[in-house]
């Protein structure tokens, strides 16, 4: 008769490794962050980067758990949320007056970065907002997980709002996990710089760089600050 351990074929997660797939974690976002900021945009990796952040965070049934899950302080972590502050007036800045203006709000409005405008020629850059000069329209709040994670960071002219986690796991599930034949079209409109062509006296203002990219350099941001300031999870 086979002893329970000779039966039981599946290995328990133990807390150390655990701590060391968060480091693994914390490691490979920092150094896609430095690539997106010295301006290796091909080396980010935002698909990647989807699937690395599901690990991390999203719990799906008993047996699909996530790393901050299995150390059981996932309620304990503050995240912070950088979205545009809604009372500042920048949610409701779009493309009047763009002829002076070098900070522009595109449609579908993403909270989480803007379009800047280069000083010396005509064009505009997605940029994220912890890489704005100007911080003052973000929140810096530190909230709950779950707000955090339904917090809504795209809005569409047509009422269509993505949360992080609609952004997190559709891009996963399309073009992370997977390379699926059909993705949908409000996160394949983020890679779309025609969506977002700006005209004035016919002369086309050039936007560059990626919203999708800018996005996810974000949320990036706002998770490794958050982990950085988990007293457990220092110094990983």
């Amino acid at each position: 008769m086979k002893n329970k351990e000779q039966t039981d074929k599946n290995h328990t997660t133990t807390t150390d490794e655990v701590y060391e797939g968060i480091q693994t974690f914390k490691k490979f976002i920092t150094e896609r962050m430095k690539k997106y900021e010295e301006g290796d945009y091909p080396s980010f990796y935002a698909n990647t980067i989807s699937t690395e952040l599901c690990r991390l965070l999203h719990d799906r049934g008993r047996n699909d758990i996530s790393l901050l899950k299995h150390l059981k302080i996932k309620e304990n972590v503050k995240f912070l949320d950088s979205r545009h502050d809604p009372e500042n007036g920048i949610s409701n800045f779009h493309f009047n007056n763009i002829h002076n203006s070098t900070i522009i709000v595109p449609q579908p409005n993403v909270s989480l970065m803007l379009c800047q405008k280069y000083v010396d020629h005509d064009a505009f850059v997605f940029r994220p907002n912890s890489l704005m000069p100007n911080k003052s329209w973000n929140q810096n709040l530190y909230v709950e997980f779950e707000k955090w994670y339904k917090g809504v960071i795209i809005s569409y002219p047509n009422g269509e709002e993505l949360s992080r986690e609609d952004f997190i796991i559709t891009l996963r599930d399309k073009r992370g996990a997977h390379f699926d034949e059909k993705i949908p079209s409000t996160i394949h409109d983020l890679n779309n710089k025609h969506l977002y062509e700006i005209y004035i006296n016919e002369k086309q203002l050039i936007i560059q760089k990626s919203a999708l990219d800018a996005t996810m350099y974000q949320l990036c941001y706002e998770v490794i600050t958050s982990l950085n300031k988990t007293e457990i999870l220092k110094g990983l």
